[in-house]
């Protein structure tokens, strides 16, 4: 039925699958569906989901444009594996920085 409903507010709106659609549409298709979860759901459900779809596709749209951007965004495994391999120099860098810390004597801070 949502999905039905969604499709008939996009015939109106002159949005076809697969195509891009301008800000106005966009805005126009929310404030359509968010008439309809109003009634289904009570405004302030209503109000979470259409905030989850905002998030949602700005989200997205953030994505899109950094890859366009060309920022490099790589694979899960890929985004492991450099965060792995930040890790790994950090704590090569911190450790001999800490370490005439750590041998002092003296009372050690509440901090630690």
């Amino acid at each position: 039925m949502a999905r039905s409903a969604t499709e008939a507010h996009c015939r109106k709106l002159g949005i076809s699958p697969g195509s891009s659609i301008s800000a106005e549409q966009l805005e126009s298709l929310l404030g359509k569906l968010t008439g309809g979860l109003n009634i289904f759901l009570g405004r302030d459900k209503a109000a979470a989901v259409i905030a989850d779809v905002r998030s949602a596709l700005a989200e997205r749209e953030g994505t899109r444009a950094d890859r366009e951007a060309g920022f490099p965004m790589g694979s899960l495994v890929e985004r492991v594996a450099i965060l792995a391999g930040v890790g790994v120099l950090a704590a090569g860098v911190a450790v001999p920085i800490l370490q005439p810390v750590l041998a002092a004597e003296g009372p050690r801070s509440s901090v630690f």
